[in-house]
């Protein structure tokens, strides 16, 4: 099955890009609530740019005797959802699916049960393949679906013996091609970060949980250079990578080591990392969640679920700014679910909005909102 926890590219070319760019299929499709096709959902994305948002959702459908399915949402300035075009490829249970949208295209990547990952942009009404030429075979496992100066990236994941294999590929006009070279990561949680660097510096972020040790790797001058390691704090999940603005690194920590679980944000100057301020946790309950950019403004969204008699969670989202200044925390949703689900803060349609998973109706699982930022 999915991970709830929060334990979770592809660069068109451009020419590829404005030969995809213009791809308004939302027009005349009826208006629909996202969640509402899932009787659960077990992993959500969203992605924007100044015109529209784009959210995927994974889980299992209302209707179609709880069938796995994927599936593609779109919404404009204009407001209200509209569904995008079905997918193709049956979804592997184990993925989380991830969408961009770039350049005015909207392109999805998930990996399939048959071990073929989908990579597909949205153009004239239709799915349109991205090209496999240089993507590695199975089993290889698309862990994660980004951007980086204005091209797709993809991230791969594969056993390699007792080690694991972490592969960042970048899409050049018709072929995938490795950045650096294949990395040993032992085993370490990975997840790509942002950036708002006009150099492209892309990062990779890296937590060996049972040294309890992170880095951060970043490709710079055709190779991956680490940084100091980060050292002295409890490990746990990594749901989100980190992020890059006006030079410099934002972490998001989780210490599963602490009780209640505490969400902390690092940031990397001068070759060390220093602790932004105090734990972000409010009350009672563990803390995970993910940092995001916009503009030059770093956010924090993130949830807190504590445990109750029944064997369910009572569950608190909130987002807050953390840089240039930090902010307070303003609460999304409070409510009792079943676990942790998606979160995440974007930037899109003309407004900055929040994504996450509170209950869904019956409480027997999970659904997915996207609402505009609390103000």
């Amino acid at each position: 099955m999915f991970n709830r926890s929060f334990n979770l590219s592809l660069a068109l070319s451009g020419v590829v890009l404005l030969a995809l760019a213009g791809c308004g299929d939302a027009a005349g499709r009826p208006r629909v609530v996202p969640g509402h096709d899932f009787a659960d959902v077990f992993s959500a994305d969203l992605a924007g740019d100044p015109d529209e948002l784009a959210l995927i959702i994974a889980g299992q459908l209302r209707h179609g005797a709880k069938r796995l399915d994927v599936r593609v949402y779109r919404r404009d300035s204009g407001g209200g959802w509209n569904r995008a075009p079905r997918l193709a490829g049956q979804l592997d249970s184990g993925g989380q699916p991830s969408v961009v949208v770039l350049g005015g295209a909207l392109c999805v990547g998930y990996g399939t049960a048959a071990g073929r990952p989908v990579l597909s942009c949205l153009h004239d009404g239709r799915w349109h393949a991205l090209p496999h030429a240089g993507l590695p075979t199975a089993p290889a496992r698309l862990s994660r679906l980004s951007s980086s100066q204005g091209r797709l990236v993809a991230v791969f994941s594969s056993a390699a013996g007792a080690d694991t294999l972490t592969t960042v590929l970048q899409l050049d006009g018709t072929r995938w091609r490795v950045l650096g070279r294949p990395l040993r990561t032992h085993g370490a949680i990975t997840t790509l970060g942002e950036t708002t660097d006009r150099n492209g510096a892309l990062d990779l972020a890296l937590v060996d949980v049972p040294r309890r040790q992170r880095s951060l790797l970043t490709f710079r001058d055709g190779r991956w250079q680490r940084s100091s390691w980060l050292v002295g704090v409890g490990a746990g999940p990594m749901p989100g990578g980190p992020v890059r603005v006006d030079r410099r690194v934002y972490l998001p920590v989780m210490d599963a080591s602490a009780k209640p679980w505490r969400f902390s944000v690092f940031v990397l100057g001068d070759r060390r990392w220093t602790r932004l301020g105090e734990p972000l946790n409010h009350g009672a309950g563990d803390a995970q969640g993910v940092l995001s950019a916009s503009g030059h403004r770093v956010w924090a969204t993130w949830q807190q679920n504590a445990s109750r008699p029944d064997g369910r969670f009572d569950t608190h989202f909130y987002v807050q700014q953390i840089a240039p200044q930090r902010g307070e925390a303003r609460m999304v949703w409070q409510g009792i679910t079943i676990g942790p689900g998606s979160v995440e803060t974007v930037q899109g349609a003309g407004d900055r909005s929040v994504l996450y998973m509170p209950s869904s109706t019956s409480g027997k699982g999970l659904t997915a909102r996207v609402d505009p930022l609390p103000r």
